[in-house]
């Protein structure tokens, strides 16, 4: 960390793990009745493992990973879907085949906000 930044009066050291297995499992099913539509908070212990050992314990993966099922049409809940995945190898992989499943204009505008910022204006 740069000591200035830590000098400043305001500045707070947040130091942020890995969540542990029973941290994964109550995110799972927090995120599978967020992200999967139908789910009614059923269990998640079908997907739980797999999505754990891919994630490692990284909370942003975990819900990137319940968004690759749902646009894939996969239920969690159906052990023959999840037989089907093939999950990416890491987030970095998964953020891209997202990326790619993005039309040339969403691309255009993706990479254009990746430089400028957030908010820029656009014509059109």
């Amino acid at each position: 960390m740069i000591p200035q930044l830590e000098a400043l009066p305001n500045f707070t050291r947040i130091e942020l793990s890995e969540l542990n297995p029973a941290e994964c499992e109550q995110a799972i099913r927090a995120q599978t009745r967020a992200v999967i539509s139908g789910t009614n908070g059923c269990s998640a212990n079908a997907v739980s493992d797999k999505l754990m050992a891919r994630a490692q314990g990284n909370p942003f993966y975990l819900e990137e990973l319940l968004n690759f099922l749902r646009d894939r049409g996969l239920d969690p809940r159906d052990p023959a879907d999840l037989d089907k995945i093939e999950l990416p190898d890491s987030l970095h992989t998964l953020i891209l085949s997202r990326v790619d499943q993005l039309s040339e204009r969403e691309k255009t505008t993706l990479r254009v906000a990746s430089i400028v910022g957030r908010l820029f204006r656009a014509t059109g």
